[in-house]
């Protein structure tokens, strides 16, 4: 039998668990921190002998003296030989295996894993150097801060918080000290060398966060400021590295994945600390996206481990549009969804500082499932008052429901949108049989060998002034790299819609944030498929970006403000049609008020 290349091998290794397996064929009891015990199922006993060590990845029977790695475990088990056991885990985690590997491609890539090791070892120094400084200097302007977070010890522990001194060169020597060269460095995006050639530290005098993999290991840092400042980013996170890739990676996925895995559902939250106020709570298995937007390939890991989650978004009108974005592609993974409503639009954190686990826990309980998000997107996109209304969110509904693989509860759900609608079910199924989505990819699946994106795509809904304010916002950052620091600075999220042009803005605003630019093809390289493959992105990355500067000034003034009408046309219409619907005097008031506000 032809043997695996070892590229592959270590993939298969990485993404395996060892007590997600074993606990397959023998039940698992949870046995202190990182271990779990159960009856040996090598030899026959009543009291647990057998140990499993998910930190180190092992197993050991003090009965009969059997022990090993995951391996060693399945060839024992299932009677098979090493190739085997890997072929096993291909297909439970999967890793495709390739045909052959060439032996220049073999040592390639025993070198990147020997360069990787050794950025792996540099981050943990560092952060190892970030955690001395926030205990050693409680008098800093870090520290400080950070006792104003009011974070228990246990937990900054527990999630790595540290402090980049208010140096440039503390890492940079620090790594160099310890015998790294300044290469290794400027590769781990732990310093930077800008074009004069000057090198420098990434993160100073700001809070860090440790951002670990699955096996708990630091490959990058989030670090927040601790004083406001309007020319300086909130968050400076690391940037794409051999060993840091931000849209594969959840923050305090390491943490949680027992709590995950014991509790049957996962909570996925916007920010660090939101994910560690949801951990002071108790709610151990929130977890959040790292940079960027939640993606299809964290929502994988998490597949691994539950087919429930919470999504736990601000309430603002960013956050609920990202709540419903992310739909379109947990649906088709067969998902069960459901979204936390916090009271007045706090999030976590505020809520652990103000109120308490308490409220937490309640929204948990009480948190809608999934036609009620969809329900209460729509409303904020069609006036649900008029049948035109009604018939266009009904479109979109059926659309997005009928991406449902399991076909009861995809019917539930047509169930629960006839009612909400006030539409007759069997108009409701009339549509979908009518106007179904074309396939979507099965995230669940082994990728095929090609995956080119569709040419299919969804119709332009936006308004003419939408379309030409995202357009004229979207030449504007790729004009030049300032112009994009001050778009991530001034232009409010959730005045953009959810088309591809303007994916393509927030990613590039994203992509300041880290001292990161790209235009034209490099960039077009770094988007997804669905969205490199819009006609329209393409057209504006190909277009001379040159502006006067009276002409960026102009755009800055004007199309902010014509995206803050059209959603105040929005606003304005789902306010109407609640306040025709509610009969509650307070309520009917509050939104009386609210339609004054935004008037314009």
């Amino acid at each position: 039998m032809a043997m695996i290349p070892e590229t592959t091998v270590d993939e298969i290794l990485r993404r395996s668990n060892i007590v997600e397996v074993i606990n397959s064929f023998v039940p698992l009891t949870k046995a202190g921190n990182g271990n779990w015990k159960a009856c040996c199922p090598f030899h026959k006993e009543k009291t647990p002998s057998f140990h499993v060590s998910e930190t180190k990845q092992m197993y050991y029977c003090f009965g009969c003296q059997k022990g090993g790695n995951i391996i060693t475990f399945l060839r024992e088990y299932q009677n098979t030989d090493y190739v085997g056991a890997l072929r096993f885990l291909a297909g439970r985690y999967h890793v495709v295996i390739p045909q052959s590997v060439s032996p220049a491609e073999e040592r390639a890539y025993r070198e990147r894993r020997s360069q990787n090791e050794r950025l792996l070892s540099l981050h943990q120094e560092i952060n190892d150097l970030y955690m001395r400084e926030l205990r050693r200097n409680p008098d800093s302007p870090v520290a400080r801060y950070f006792a104003t977070r009011a974070i228990p010890w246990e937990f900054a522990d527990r999630f790595r918080i540290g402090a980049a001194p208010d140096s440039f060169d503390a890492a940079l020597k620090h790594g160099k000290a310890l015998g790294f060269t300044e290469d290794e460095l400027v590769a781990s995006g732990i310093v930077i060398r800008n074009e004069a050639g000057r090198v420098y530290d990434r993160f100073r005098n700001r809070l860090t966060f440790a951002i670990t993999d699955e096996s708990d290991r630091v490959v990058g840092f989030s670090a927040r400021i601790i004083v406001k400042d309007d020319n300086a980013p909130k968050y400076v996170n690391s940037p794409e590295t051999a060993i840091f890739h931000k849209g594969e990676i959840l923050y305090g996925f390491a943490q949680a994945r027992d709590a995950i895995r014991r509790n049957g559902f996962a909570i996925v939250c916007e920010g660090q600390l939101d994910t560690i106020a949801m951990h002071r709570a108790g709610l151990t298995m929130a977890v959040a996206p790292q940079g960027l937007a939640f993606r299809p390939e964290q929502a994988e890991l998490l597949k691994r481990q539950t087919n429930t989650i919470y999504l736990c978004f601000d309430s603002d009108a960013a956050g609920q549009s990202g709540t419903f974005r992310v739909l379109d592609f947990l649906l088709p993974m067969n998902m069960e969804i459901k979204a936390l409503s916090l009271a007045g639009g706090k999030d976590p954190d505020e809520i652990m500082k103000t109120q308490g686990p308490e409220v937490l826990h309640q929204a948990l309980k009480e948190a809608p499932g999934l036609v009620a998000i969809v329900t209460a997107a729509l409303a904020r996109k069609h006036d649900l008052a008029s049948a035109p209304g009604r018939a266009r969110a009904a479109d979109e509904a059926v659309a997005l429901l009928g991406s449902v693989p399991d076909p009861i509860a995809r019917e539930l759900y047509f169930q629960e949108l006839s009612d909400a609608l006030r539409i007759p079910l069997e108009q409701i199924f009339r549509r979908f049989r009518q106007k179904q989505r074309p396939a979507r990819r099965d995230y669940t699946a082994e990728p095929a060998a090609a995956d080119a994106p569709s040419t299919e795509s969804a119709p332009d809904l936006r308004p003419e002034a939408v379309r030409h304010a995202e357009a004229s916002l979207l030449l504007l950052a790729l004009s030049s790299q300032d112009m994009t620091r001050r778009l991530a600075a001034e232009l409010p999220d959730e005045l953009l819609s959810e088309s591809p042009v303007a994916a393509v803005l927030r990613e590039l605003c994203a992509m300041s944030c880290n001292g990161e630019w790209f235009t034209g093809a490099e960039l077009l390289n770094k988007l997804s498929p669905a969205v490199a493959a819009d006609a329209e992105v393409v057209r504006l990355l190909l277009q001379d970006a040159s502006l006067s500067e009276d002409q960026q000034e102009r755009i800055l003034a004007d199309c902010p403000a014509a995206l803050r009408r059209e959603q105040h046309k929005k606003e304005r219409a789902a306010l109407l049609f609640e306040l025709k619907e509610t009969d509650d005097p307070a309520r009917q008031a509050e939104i009386i008020r609210r339609l004054h506000e935004i008037k314009d």
